[in-house]
């Protein structure tokens, strides 16, 4: 019994106790297969992920604009007055007529 024991642990210490350069070979085996994993993964680019819908920046701006060019076709509409105080005088003055 005391024999079995010896080499149940004769048995766990070669496992656990390798040579450096075995070490290494195993580590390098487990980077290669890790790296081609890795390298085997198709993932889409960001900028073509998101190039299609613009950010909330870029809906601000585009809202002002539209904003702004609403506001010149309503001033584009309403008649030009030069002097509004001579334009009451003379309403003002049709009107007592």
């Amino acid at each position: 019994m005391l024999v079995f024991i010896l080499f149940e642990v004769k048995n766990i210490t070669d496992k656990f106790i390798k040579g450096r350069k075995k070490r290494k070979a195993e580590l390098n085996k487990n980077r290669k297969k890790d790296i081609q994993e890795l390298a085997d993964i198709k993932v889409e680019s960001r900028s073509n992920k998101h190039d299609t819908a613009p950010n909330r920046y870029k809906k601000y701006l585009e809202n002002k604009k539209k904003m702004k060019r609403a506001r010149e076709l309503e001033k584009k509409q309403k008649p030009y007055i030069w002097n509004k105080k001579k334009m009451m005088k003379r309403s003002l003055a049709e009107a007592e007529k």
